[in-house]
């Protein structure tokens, strides 16, 4: 008899610590916010959840990178809209230096202003954001050209690095190249393509008072005009593909944050339910227990 009444005190006990530990459960689900705040709480989803906040750091990682390079490629294309205008200036010096008579604007005096459009143009190679000559390459902490006029295109040999090795990585993982250099942009190799080449022909050429000369740097500065509005175009075509790549990495973000919080994240309303019914059930059990009957000193007595 005294084996029989242990079981069920002791079966109470046990009965009596589950319903206890579901409803602390879910009153720290209220207070917190979380279902799922220790690995014992639900351990084959604990895995799952570190995966999806591993996913979410390395979002963010890309995110914050991405937004670095949004930083210099928004510097490269307003450099190089300067740049096109500026062009543009040289381009109007020379047409009127093509006119002989021109006595308001004698060609000495043109050269001085195609001289200042041409260490504008310099300059803006010279670009720089966040601490790094952008147009250099790899070796960017070095100016890419210094002005020389000693040179055929009025400028020091650059000193870069051959190639932009600059490449951004979307949400996808996808790598694309977001930047070019000063070698390829003011003073590329094709021929009449060389931005500095045209304008300092040009200046040089108003500088001698000849207007054969003028004439061909005019259609150089035409065919350099074309190329540097292509390059604009570039640095156009990746601030779009910077755009589209920090929108979805934002929604992938999001998509990720709502997983977790689907994992971990208490349901209000299932935690207010669950509270009541534990309460319920332990008053039910204490009610229930206080009707067993108690052991009189005869039951020890004669058992």
């Amino acid at each position: 008899m005294i084996s029989t009444l242990n079981v069920n005190s002791q079966r109470f006990l046990n009965d009596l610590q589950v319903t206890q530990s579901r409803q602390d459960r879910a009153e720290a689900a209220l207070s917190s916010g979380l279902k799922l705040r220790k690995a014992s709480d639900d351990p084959d989803k604990v895995e799952i959840l570190l995966e999806t906040r591993s996913q979410l750091a390395a979002q963010q990682q890309t995110k914050t990178n991405i937004e670095q390079y949004k930083t210099e490629v928004d510097a490269s294309e307003n450099a190089l809209q300067n740049a096109v205008k500026t062009l543009e200036r040289a381009r109007v010096l020379g047409a009127q230096g093509l006119n002989e008579t021109s006595v308001i604007n004698p060609r000495p005096v043109l050269a001085e202003e195609v001289s200042s459009v041409f260490t504008n143009l310099v300059g803006a190679s010279r670009t720089a954001s966040q601490d790094r000559y952008i147009f250099s390459g790899d070796s960017d902490q070095t100016a890419p050209f210094a002005i020389d006029l000693t040179q055929p295109n009025g400028v020091s040999a650059y000193a870069g690095t051959a190639g932009a090795n600059r490449l951004a990585e979307n949400s996808s993982g996808v790598r694309f190249s977001v930047s070019k250099t000063a070698q390829e942009i003011f003073d590329s190799s094709t021929p009449g393509d060389s931005v500095f080449g045209a304008v300092n022909g040009l200046r040089v050429a108003l500088l001698a008072n000849d207007t054969t000369a003028i004439k061909a740097a005019l259609a150089n500065i035409e065919t350099a005009s074309s190329h540097l509005n292509k390059e604009l175009a570039f640095y156009g075509s990746v601030q779009g593909q910077i755009a589209e790549s920090i929108s979805s990495g934002e929604k992938y973000q999001l998509s990720l944050k709502e997983q977790i919080s689907n994992v971990e994240g208490a349901d209000a309303a299932e935690s207010i339910l669950e509270l009541n019914q534990s309460k319920i059930a332990l008053e039910a059990a204490y009610q229930t227990h206080a009707q067993v009957p108690r052991k009189s000193l005869f039951d020890y007595l004669f058992n």
